[in-house]
Parts: C-alpha cells; structure tokens; sequence
C-alpha cells in the first residue's frame, strides 16, 4: 500500500477520468466550473457521500478549474 496522498494525485491527473467526466470543460474564463470531477473525487477517494457542504465542492471546483 502507498500513501493516501499520491493516489489521490494520480486520480486527479488521469487522463481517463478527466475525459469521462467532463473535466475539460474546466477553463479560467468560464463561471462556473464543471464540479462533476470534485464530486467524484470527494466521495470516491476522500470524504464519502454526503459529508461535505457544497461550498466545499464549489471551491475545490476552482481549484481544479485553474
């Protein structure tokens, strides 16, 4: 088993999950970011389903997005 950290980074730079969920639609000068990849992420990978708030999403989306 390796560090939690560096799946998570790997998942998050997969070029197939990025595809297949839209993350390329994810560019600077749009409002509102696609938050279909956070939204696996978190409760794929991290926090589960339904523990965390939308704020949370909506942020890591921006982050994600650049």
């Amino acid at each position: 088993m390796g560090r939690f950290g560096d799946l998570l980074l790997a998942v998050s730079q997969e070029s197939a999950i990025l595809q297949f969920l839209n993350s390329q639609q994810n560019r600077k000068q749009h409002q509102h970011p696609n938050e279909n990849f956070v939204c696996e992420v978190m409760e794929l990978f991290t926090r589960g389903r339904s523990h965390y708030a939308e704020q949370h999403m909506k942020a890591a989306a921006c982050v994600f997005m650049g």
